[in-house]
């Protein structure tokens, strides 16, 4: 399955976004954001990637939204979507 990972610069806002989507998508989890986008928070919210459009809709309400990236698990990386 694909994920994307969304995230946010203030830890609180991250909380709040997870709290939201958990309740319109279902499965979701907060991660540690990868090093390679480490100037956030320090924690992400990772979601099917299906809910892409969701996600976006909603995380764009939050002033410290700073982007959603796609997880590819074969290559290990992540890309902005």
């Amino acid at each position: 399955m694909r994920y994307i990972i969304v995230v946010f610069s203030l830890r609180n806002d991250t909380l709040t976004f997870y709290n939201t989507i958990k309740t319109k998508v279902g499965f979701c989890s907060i991660i540690n954001t990868p090093h390679a986008l480490s100037r956030s928070c320090g924690i992400s919210v990772k979601i099917p990637a299906t809910a892409i459009d969701l996600s976006r809709h909603l995380a764009s309400r939050i002033s410290s939204f700073k982007g959603i990236y796609d997880i590819n698990p074969q290559s290990n990386r992540s890309q902005p979507t």
